[in-house]
């Protein structure tokens, strides 16, 4: 049997959950290829996020989708990753129901407050980054899309890693990819070394290189070169000396110390999640949530939901047709 017929038959539902079991509230996000909704469970009024898909009968797009939600079962018991609740199928589209974190991404805080993170905030995120990083390598999964806008925060104030549609299983401690993907600010010298020459394969440091120019983003607002046209940006990542922080001197030797350990060109000498756990740019910030306490809070104070206009029926979400996004 196909494995897309297999697929609709165990995960097809007759009618749309949203109708009754997951009743929406409102659009969380509205991009051009995907849109993230806001739903109660009608069971039990606890909220959560759905996320609609286009299915396209491709045994390509459905192998990306079911490698999403194999990487995302088995991170289920990772505090700092998020939970994928429930996913089906209906009519052409995929239905994947997250727990929600209602205080967005870091990007989206970072825009609304108008300002970046200070460097115990930057601290306190990056750790919990590491620790997720260090699951998923432990597991031979590469996330490969990690940046600002990627980071969720609950009103809890719990850092989570999302956004899992590039991730990679490795299969047979394989270490490398066949494909490049990514967001071409963030990504490893040695994926585009792999584009060009189709010989070098790369691992799991690919995530250590985006953590680094994370962290950049977190205290810049922006990514490196960010003013560049992505194509150019890669021709310069492969002849440029690793990007560092604009004003260095404004930050302290421990987080500069950690970005040197992240972007390394190198791949063998950069530092693994593991050993990023160690350093003292990190260390530091332990279990205490106070820099993201405040973060949230202004975040509260700054919140607006995009309402679900009149017209956006259920009968409309279910006639809409969305792409999933790797922004």
């Amino acid at each position: 049997m196909p494995l897309f017929s297999l697929f609709t038959q165990l995960f097809h539902q007759p009618v749309n959950p949203l109708h009754n079991e997951w009743p929406p509230l409102h659009y969380i996000s509205l991009g051009e290829r995907n849109r993230v909704v806001k739903v109660r469970c009608a069971k039990d009024e606890e909220l959560f996020a759905v996320c609609k898909i286009i299915l396209l009968q491709s045994d390509e797009k459905l192998d990306d989708f079911l490698a999403e939600v194999e990487a995302l079962k088995q991170c289920r018991d990772q505090p700092n990753i998020i939970k994928l609740m429930a996913f089906y199928h209906f009519k052409q589209n995929l239905y994947l129901v997250f727990e929600l974190c209602q205080a967005g991404s870091v990007a989206e805080v970072m825009t609304k407050r108008g300002q970046p993170l200070n460097e115990p905030q930057i601290a306190h995120v990056t750790r919990k980054l590491c620790l997720a990083l260090d699951f998923l390598h432990v597991r031979k999964i590469i996330h490969r899309n990690l940046k600002a806008s990627n980071i969720l925060l609950t009103f809890e104030s719990c850092v989570k890693l999302a956004d899992f549609g590039s991730a990679l299983l490795m299969e047979n401690n394989r270490q490398c990819s066949l494909s490049v993907i990514g967001s071409a600010y963030w990504m490893a010298p040695e994926v585009i070394d792999y584009e060009k020459s189709k010989e070098q394969p790369y691992g799991r440091k690919v995530d250590i290189w985006s953590l680094g120019i994370t962290c950049i983003e977190m205290a810049q607002m922006k990514p490196p070169n960010h003013n560049m046209q992505p194509n150019l940006v890669l021709c310069r990542l492969q002849e440029a000396e690793p990007p560092m922080l604009l004003q260095p001197f404004q930050w302290s030797e421990q987080f500069n110390d950690f970005l040197s350990r992240c972007l390394v060109r190198s791949a063998d000498e950069r530092w693994s999640a593991a050993q990023l756990l160690t350093h003292q740019f990190i260390n530091g910030s332990a279990e205490y949530s106070w820099p993201i306490e405040q973060l949230v809070a202004d975040r509260n104070k700054l919140l607006d939901g995009t309402e679900m206009p009149e017209d956006a029926t259920l009968a409309n979400l279910d006639r809409d047709i969305f792409l999933p996004g790797h922004h």
